[in-house]
């Protein structure tokens, strides 16, 4: 009998890793019936889904179980491990977080031998990149899934398998073909991560966050947030040194001998102020720097290292508080608080009104985008460099990316997480829909298929 080739998953989520597989066995004359795929998944919902898929799919939970295989012969070890460990948008705990499961694949490596090996992870620390690289025993390939779809995506690839080029391989595919309806702003989508579900909004979307925003024309149901009002404050010069400034505010205090209330009445500033300036927790305040200097007098702090930290400011413009939201007077009202702050809706006419940023580099103040039924900005002598004021051509209303386009991100097929197989058999009792919320976590977490496919093309069997 023929033997099988093996194939084993770590961390198989969704299984993209056989749907890369797909791809392969087609490019060698081969299908399913002549590989063995090992799956090791621990979330209900990733297995669900890929149960549905490929109910042939060989399952044994948590990855810890790999030692299931030991002795066996491994065609391709592949995984995408964990990322909250090493994300830039995490802690970056690494190994101190009980989550990393790099020394897993580094053992798992080891035992299993296998003929290729595959692994993937988000960009990270030097320091993290080269401990994981000294322990899969290669150095990792950056590829952009930019090159592949429309979605901006860097992710590290450590692999024994031979990596053509791939620049620009997919350069026409951009982010207005993936769309159900509506139109961007830019050709590449910003980067879909697991937290896509909380939704996003256009403070989010100016600041170049992951959550990438659609514009329709036509308008939707519910209130309509069209733009932001921008708004100059003042904030610190420096970054303040905020655990040895509790350490000197805690330790003048106590030898100071005086109470939160005697230190009230001397700084004339509220008790329920002062008691913030003596925590360590998260509701530590720093002091104002109207109050600075009276408060080291009185409790006789005689350093001046904070002083250029809590004194020294700088004036920006941006967007700070929800009072700013500009509202469709066409939609309906957003739900209102306790500010005394009133909402602003389009039909105010006084001064000019920002709507957008342009998706252009340079400083903030050239990348503003205004609303043409309003004033136009100051004019400055301007010189080229995009420094021409920016109009909008229609209003912006907006939503997120749907599921099915973040799976056309990601080149999945369309409606690969609609479904899910919960129950021991696969039967059409045991089918269930997908939610949104979820296929938006295990499509954050999933492997850009084109590029694993591009990887795998040349493994030899």
């Amino acid at each position: 009998m023929k033997q099988k080739l093996k194939i084993v998953s770590l961390c198989d989520g969704m299984s993209c890793g056989a749907l890369a597989l797909d791809t392969w066995l087609e490019q060698q004359g081969l299908t399913w019936d002549d590989i063995e795929y090992h799956a090791f998944e621990i979330d209900k919902y990733s297995i669900g889904v890929s149960m549905y898929n490929y109910p042939l799919i060989y399952r044994h939970g948590d990855a810890r179980n790999y030692k299931n295989l030991l002795g066996e012969d491994i065609f391709l070890l592949m995984g995408g491990f964990p990322c909250q460990p090493y994300s830039f948008s995490g802690k970056g705990k690494a190994t101190e977080d009980e989550r990393d499961l790099s020394n897993l694949i580094f053992d798992a490596l080891k035992d299993l031998k296998p003929k290729y090996f595959l692994f993937e992870n988000v960009p990270m620390k030097k320091e993290h990149q080269d401990r994981i690289s000294e322990g899969i025993g290669v150095e990792p390939t950056m590829i952009n899934s930019q090159d592949f779809s429309a979605q901006h995506r860097k992710r590290l690839y450590w692999t024994n398998i031979k990596i053509d080029g791939w620049h620009n391989l997919y350069k026409d595919v951009v982010l207005k073909d993936i769309l159900e309806d509506g139109f961007v702003d830019r050709d590449k989508s910003l980067c879909i991560d697991a937290n896509y579900f909380k939704g996003g909004s256009m403070k989010m979307y100016e600041t170049k966050s992951r959550r990438q925003l659609v514009f329709d024309l036509e308008n939707k149901k519910g209130c309509q947030q069209i733009g932001l009002m921008v708004e100059t404050v003042k904030i610190r010069k420096h970054k303040v040194d905020i655990p040895n400034l509790q350490k000197v505010l805690r330790s003048a205090k106590t030898s100071s001998g005086k109470t939160n209330r005697q230190i009230a009445e001397e700084t004339s500033v509220p008790i329920t102020k002062v008691e913030h300036w003596f925590r360590t927790d998260s509701s530590f305040a720093i002091p104002s720097d109207n109050i600075w200097y009276k408060l080291k007098d009185v409790i006789g702090i005689d350093v001046d290292t904070f002083d250029k930290q809590i004194m020294e400011f700088e004036y920006r413009d941006g967007v700070y508080e929800s009072s700013q939201r500009v509202y469709s007077e066409h939609g309906k009202s957003p739900t209102l608080t306790a500010s005394n702050m009133a909402q602003w809706i389009e039909t105010k006419k006084k001064g000019c009104k920002q709507v957008g940023v342009a998706d252009i580099k340079g400083f903030e103040t050239i990348k503003r985008v205004y609303d043409p039924d309003y004033k136009a900005p100051s004019l400055t002598t301007m010189q080229g460099g995009w420094r021409q004021p920016k109009v909008a051509t229609s209003e912006l209303y907006w939503r997120n990316l749907t599921p099915l386009e973040c799976e056309r991100l990601q080149t999945v097929p369309d409606g690969y997480t609609e479904m899910g197989i919960f129950g021991d058999e696969y039967t059409y009792e045991d089918e269930k829909p997908i939610s949104n919320t979820q296929r938006y976590k295990m499509l954050g977490n999933g492997w850009t298929v084109a590029v694993i496919s591009h990887i795998m093309k040349n493994m030899e069997k």
